[in-house]
Protein backbone atom coordinates (compact mmCIF):
# COMPACT_ATOMS: atom_id res chain seq x y z
CA UNK A 1 0.00 0.00 0.00
CA UNK A 2 1.12 3.44 -0.68
CA UNK A 3 1.52 6.62 1.32
CA UNK A 4 -1.20 8.34 1.54
CA UNK A 5 -1.40 12.23 -0.36
CA UNK A 6 -0.71 14.12 2.70
CA UNK A 7 1.95 11.70 3.81
CA UNK A 8 3.49 11.74 0.47
CA UNK A 9 3.29 16.07 0.37
CA UNK A 10 4.54 16.02 4.06
CA UNK A 11 7.99 14.41 2.93
CA UNK A 12 8.93 17.19 0.74
CA UNK A 13 9.59 20.24 3.23
CA UNK A 14 11.84 17.92 4.66
CA UNK A 15 14.17 16.95 1.63
CA UNK A 16 17.65 17.99 2.03
CA UNK A 17 19.19 17.51 -1.11
CA UNK A 18 17.42 15.92 -3.71
CA UNK A 19 13.81 14.10 -3.93
CA UNK A 20 13.32 11.58 -6.31
CA UNK A 21 9.71 10.66 -7.39
CA UNK A 22 8.83 7.51 -9.85
CA UNK A 23 5.77 7.04 -11.08
CA UNK A 24 4.52 3.78 -12.51
CA UNK A 25 0.89 3.68 -12.51
CA UNK A 26 -1.69 4.67 -15.35
CA UNK A 27 -3.72 6.45 -12.67
CA UNK A 28 -3.72 7.48 -9.41
CA UNK A 29 -6.73 9.56 -8.51
CA UNK A 30 -6.05 10.69 -5.47
CA UNK A 31 -8.90 12.69 -3.69
CA UNK A 32 -7.12 15.84 -4.68
CA UNK A 33 -6.61 14.91 -8.31
CA UNK A 34 -10.36 13.40 -9.22
CA UNK A 35 -12.19 17.09 -9.42
CA UNK A 36 -9.27 18.90 -11.72
CA UNK A 37 -9.10 15.71 -13.44
CA UNK A 38 -13.31 15.84 -14.16
CA UNK A 39 -12.70 19.27 -15.36
CA UNK A 40 -9.74 18.52 -17.66
CA UNK A 41 -11.95 15.36 -19.35
CA UNK A 42 -15.10 17.82 -19.96
CA UNK A 43 -13.32 20.36 -21.34
CA UNK A 44 -13.47 23.07 -18.59
CA UNK A 45 -10.77 25.03 -17.95
CA UNK A 46 -8.54 24.98 -14.68
CA UNK A 47 -6.83 28.10 -13.12
CA UNK A 48 -4.22 25.74 -11.62
CA UNK A 49 -4.13 27.59 -8.05
CA UNK A 50 -4.66 24.20 -6.40
CA UNK A 51 -1.41 23.28 -8.27
CA UNK A 52 0.27 26.47 -6.72
CA UNK A 53 1.82 25.31 -3.13
CA UNK A 54 3.49 22.49 -4.97
CA UNK A 55 5.03 24.93 -6.73
CA UNK A 56 6.25 27.10 -4.67
CA UNK A 57 7.56 24.27 -2.42
CA UNK A 58 9.70 23.14 -5.46
CA UNK A 59 10.38 27.07 -6.36
CA UNK A 60 11.92 27.92 -2.77
CA UNK A 61 13.32 24.07 -2.37
CA UNK A 62 15.34 24.65 -5.39
CA UNK A 63 16.30 28.39 -4.89
CA UNK A 64 17.95 27.19 -1.38
CA UNK A 65 19.64 24.42 -3.21
CA UNK A 66 17.20 21.33 -3.73
CA UNK A 67 16.83 19.72 -6.77
CA UNK A 68 13.40 17.59 -8.00
CA UNK A 69 13.90 14.79 -10.42
CA UNK A 70 10.68 12.87 -11.59
CA UNK A 71 10.17 10.00 -13.68
CA UNK A 72 6.90 9.01 -15.52
CA UNK A 73 6.69 5.66 -16.76
CA UNK A 74 3.98 4.79 -18.96
CA UNK A 75 1.79 2.72 -20.71
CA UNK A 76 0.07 2.93 -24.29
CA UNK A 77 -2.47 3.23 -25.12
CA UNK A 78 -2.32 6.53 -22.90
CA UNK A 79 -4.81 6.82 -20.20
CA UNK A 80 -6.40 9.77 -19.53
CA UNK A 81 -5.03 10.24 -16.16
CA UNK A 82 -1.27 10.17 -17.97
CA UNK A 83 -2.79 12.75 -20.59
CA UNK A 84 -3.71 15.03 -17.68
CA UNK A 85 -0.84 14.41 -15.89
CA UNK A 86 1.13 15.94 -18.56
CA UNK A 87 -0.78 18.49 -19.15
CA UNK A 88 0.39 19.58 -15.42
CA UNK A 89 3.91 19.41 -16.13
CA UNK A 90 5.19 22.89 -17.68
CA UNK A 91 3.95 24.35 -14.42
CA UNK A 92 6.00 22.14 -12.33
CA UNK A 93 8.92 22.53 -14.42
CA UNK A 94 8.70 26.48 -14.60
CA UNK A 95 8.88 26.45 -10.68
CA UNK A 96 12.23 24.70 -11.19
CA UNK A 97 11.14 20.99 -10.65
CA UNK A 98 13.74 20.23 -13.29
CA UNK A 99 14.71 20.07 -17.07
CA UNK A 100 12.39 17.58 -18.88
CA UNK A 101 13.38 14.82 -21.37
CA UNK A 102 11.60 11.93 -23.11
CA UNK A 103 10.96 10.12 -26.09
CA UNK A 104 8.25 10.95 -28.91
CA UNK A 105 5.46 9.27 -27.75
CA UNK A 106 2.75 10.16 -30.94
CA UNK A 107 -0.32 8.58 -29.18
CA UNK A 108 -0.30 11.83 -26.57
CA UNK A 109 -0.96 13.85 -30.00
CA UNK A 110 0.43 16.68 -31.92
CA UNK A 111 -0.05 19.44 -29.21
CA UNK A 112 2.08 17.73 -26.94
CA UNK A 113 5.93 18.79 -26.62
CA UNK A 114 7.76 15.26 -26.80
CA UNK A 115 10.12 16.38 -24.47
CA UNK A 116 7.91 16.41 -21.51
CA UNK A 117 6.63 13.04 -21.53
CA UNK A 118 8.84 10.56 -19.82
CA UNK A 119 11.05 12.31 -16.89
CA UNK A 120 11.96 15.54 -15.41
CA UNK A 121 15.23 15.20 -13.91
Amino acid sequence: MGLSYDDFDALFPNVKREALHLEMRDSYGTEAEIPHLAKWAAGEPDDLSWLQPWCTLVRDATKAGRSFRRARVVSEPFSDYQRWAHSLTGPMVEAGGGHPVGAPCPGLGADVPWQRLLAVR
